[in-house]
């Protein structure tokens, strides 16, 4: 138990926020879901369950839902450079709005895995599509995702407002 806590103490709040805790929700809801998952003997293999899970919705939103979002142009997004010269000098706050706008999109991208997960689940049961039935269950995981998509849109359109009105304030101040 001791190791478990010193390694939990290593992690910075945006690994916590980001990996750890995405990771308990995802269990959570799977076997709420009976959803198949890894099954941990010990507290160590559940630690390293809920990091996998976490860091596996995490990547899935870095990978899939922020470029399909940027294709889509359903949200704005700044230049890098800008946001890079933004948190010199907001390096507290910005850190704060960013790992916010990433909490978002992981819990989203967790409710789509946690929907391709129960389908995985539903579909051998029936051989086809056309018998699955949706329940209160899986619409609730539908509304968890499409909430955590916009509160990720908001949350990175915040972000743009900051650095562009930034931008603005640094342009307008004499030399």
């Amino acid at each position: 138990m001791d190791f478990l806590k010193s390694i939990i103490f290593k992690f910075s709040k945006y690994e916590l926020l980001n990996r750890l805790l995405p990771g308990v929700f995802f269990v959570l809801l799977s076997k709420v879901l009976k959803c198949p998952m890894l099954k941990p003997d010990n507290w160590v293999e559940t630690f390293g369950v809920y990091i996998f899970w976490g860091e596996l919705s995490s990547r899935i939103g870095a990978l899939f839902i922020e470029p399909f979002l940027k294709i889509t142009k359903f949200v704005r997004f700044a230049e890098y450079s800008d946001y890079q010269d933004y948190q010199r000098e907001n390096k507290e706050y910005s850190d704060k709005l960013i790992a916010n706008a990433n909490f978002a999109r992981t819990l989203c991208a967790l409710g789509l895995l946690l929907e391709v997960m129960r389908l995985w689940v539903l579909l051998p049961n029936c051989k086809h599509i056309a018998c699955v039935s949706f329940g209160w269950l899986d619409i609730a995981v539908f509304a968890w995702t499409i909430l955590f998509l916009f509160a990720y849109c908001r949350q990175v359109n915040f972000l743009v407002d900051r650095i562009e009105k930034f931008k603005k304030d640094r342009t307008d101040r004499p030399i």
